[in-house]
């Protein structure tokens, strides 16, 4: 999920005290200390921008560090500057991903194109509003971070409710090269540190084949309710949303994929 935002908070230090969910470690709150220096040359760039080019819209997308379905790798800030829909200093809860930012760029520029040739659609019309209607369901995927870093998930998140299929579960879970070699994760790694984090390193290492998180009641993504029958229709979901998607790891669920064709009898 991103939290796309029409313009950038004025006061960038707001955040004064490390996440709990960071491990009280010096190389940790280091890098959270360098998260931190980044915001003002952004809102120097964001500033910058406007006066320079007050009716040109600018986009800056957070990068995305850690390859992992959780909340700290899906959900980033998109801050947006430019012309206004009638309202600044918006910060706007809609969940939208990297599919929406190529029909936002074209309706910015008022360049033609057949919506249904896009998996996203343009959230400039919901710029100026806090909690826009219908902007509450985001899908994502992944396959791998580096070519020998396989590790195929599907991400269904829904208002509070994220599902998290883990298809190669069976596989301990991959480290990109620079986040193995992070003084973060080697501090952790070289004490034999049991935690990462808010959760057990072996849990984070070796998952289960499905998650599923209710923010509600338990926003640190700990509680695993995939085992619960009164969620069923969260996998009825993720189901339909890969098949319409015509996603290969449709095939899965059963002989009903589109790729390799019915009774395949798998």
């Amino acid at each position: 999920m991103l939290t796309c935002r029409s313009s950038f908070p004025a006061r960038p230090n707001a955040v004064r005290s490390c996440p709990s969910t960071i491990n009280p470690f010096p190389e940790s709150t280091k890098g959270w200390g360098d998260c931190k220096r980044c915001w003002p040359k952004l809102v120097k760039l964001k500033k910058r921008s406007s006066f320079i080019c007050p009716t040109t819209a600018s986009l800056f997308r957070a990068l995305k560090r850690r390859p992992t379905a959780y909340e700290p790798g899906i959900r980033l800030h998109l801050i947006v500057n430019g012309p206004r829909e009638g309202k600044s200093d918006v910060v706007n809860h809609a969940m939208v991903s990297w599919t929406d930012l190529t029909p936002t760029v074209l309706y910015f520029t008022e360049v033609k194109y057949n919506a249904d040739e896009f998996s996203g659609r343009s959230f400039r019309p919901v710029l100026a509003e806090t909690n826009p209607s219908g902007w509450d369901e985001m899908f994502a995927a992944h396959n791998f971070h580096e070519l020998t870093l396989y590790y195929p998930m599907r991400v269904l998140r829904q208002n509070d409710m994220k599902l998290i299929f883990n298809i190669a579960w069976r596989l301990d879970y991959p480290f990109a090269s620079d986040l193995w070699a992070s003084s973060t994760w080697q501090s952790i790694h070289r004490s034999a540190n049991p935690m990462f984090e808010n959760r057990k390193v072996k849990d984070y290492l070796f998952r289960k084949e499905l998650e599923l998180y209710d923010f509600a009641g338990a926003p640190e993504e700990l509680n695993n309710l995939a085992a619960n029958p009164k969620y069923v229709t969260q996998l009825a979901k993720s189901k339909a949303t890969q098949i319409k998607t015509k996603d290969p790891w449709q095939i899965v669920w059963g002989n009903e994929s589109q790729v390799h064709g019915t009774g395949v009898g798998l």
